[in-house]
Parts: C-alpha cells; sequence; structure tokens
C-alpha cells in the first residue's frame, strides 16, 4: 500500500478500506471509519446544496464476440474536489473474464504523477480498485477515473453482459483532499456488454 508525505493523504488513505476476498493477501486491510460522523463526510453549509455527481460506465466496443475485448471506462462527473476513490464493480464470469488485473490503468482525470491503483482482482467477475492522489487535484475539464479491459469467454453464450456497482455499503467511497468522505454518494449508472456468443 503506498504511503503519502501529507497527513491529509494518509489519512484518506485509512478511510477508503478496500474489501478483501479470502486469499487476497497480497492486499492490507485498511483502517475503520471514525465514529464520529461529523468527521467521515464533507460539510455543506446552511442554505447550500451540494451538487450531486454521476458515476457511470461506457463499453468500447458496445458489441465482442468469443476471444474478442472490450475496454471498459469509468466516468465520475464532478471531479473538482476528488482526492481518492474506491470502486466495486462486478460482471457475469462465465461470460466475461478480466483480461490483465495489472492493466487496470488511470484514467484522463488523474494526474500523471498520481500512484497507481491498488487492485484486487481474485474473485472472478469482481473488481475492487482504490485509487489515492493527495498531493494534486483531480483534472475537472476529465470525467474518466479508470479503465480496464474484459475479454468475452470462448464458450461465452450470446446476450446483454451487464456491468454493475458492488453491493452496499461500501461498493463507491470518495474521499476529498482534506481526508473527508464526500457525501451524497454518486448516483450509479451501470453499463453492459453485448456479447454474440455461441448461440447464434
Amino acid at each position: 500500500m503506498p504511503s503519502y508525505s501529507s497527513d491529509a493523504g494518509q489519512r484518506c488513505v485509512d478511510r477508503l478500506p478496500v474489501l478483501l476476498t479470502v486469499g487476497a493477501l497480497a492486499m492490507l486491510l485498511l483502517c475503520a471509519f471514525p465514529l464520529r460522523a461529523e468527521e467521515q463526510t464533507q460539510p455543506v453549509a446552511a442554505g447550500e446544496t451540494q451538487p450531486s455527481a454521476r458515476l457511470w460506465m461506457e463499453a468500447e466496443p458496445e458489441t465482442v464476440t468469443p476471444g474478442e475485448s472490450v475496454t471498459v471506462q469509468v466516468h465520475l462527473s464532478p471531479t473538482e474536489s476528488l482526492a481518492g476513490f474506491q470502486v466495486v464493480i462486478t460482471w457475469d464470469p462465465t461470460g466475461l473474464e478480466l483480461a490483465d488485473p495489472e492493466a487496470v490503468r488511470l484514467g484522463a482525470a488523474i494526474p500523471d504523477d498520481a500512484p497507481g491503483p491498488v487492485v484486487n482482482a481474485e474473485n472472478g467477475g469482481r473488481l475492487v480498485v482504490l485509487v489515492v492522489t493527495p498531493e494534486a487535484q483531480f483534472d475537472s475539464r476529465e470525467s474518466e477515473i479508470l479503465r480496464f479491459d474484459l475479454t468475452a469467454r470462448e464458450d461465452a453464450q450470446s446476450g446483454k453482459a451487464a456491468l454493475e456497482w458492488g453491493a452496499a455499503p461500501h461498493e463507491v467511497l470518495l474521499c476529498d483532499a482534506n481526508a473527508r468522505l464526500i457525501e451524497p454518494r454518486p448516483e450509479k449508472i451501470d453499463g453492459s456488454v453485448t456479447i454474440r456468443g455461441n448461440s447464434e
């Protein structure tokens, strides 16, 4: 797990617990959230309404045949106050598989000098990614925060394969530069990939 020179950066890491699966020995268990709710969330001044963030996935190409790969882009808008995040994404492992867990890449909204993502992909059909950039702000002109490749299995059947956000409560966590969790949590929009498989 990366460590950071700034106290705020390290606190942000500590407040984004990675959801581990059995056997994920390479991952470190991060600290639990503080009990006081006012320390966990980004406060909103009286009379203000916090903009509602949106989180969504796009697949390119949208349709694949067995053996072909698809790039999944994860987008978040807005990203101005963001300094770190955790996302959990799931899919049906009988139709799609992660092409290369080491090839999970940071999106265009994340500074070039940011530490690489912490990835847990040991469970088929489930990807957990933690990213923290405490030293620099995200690029507010961009919405892409993450991308990864999936491959349609050779024995995949035809149909629409859903790309979904993992189960609550910690499927999506956002952290600001002051190491506070951002609330309310973003609206989440699932994605999908169409497979033209062996049943056609």
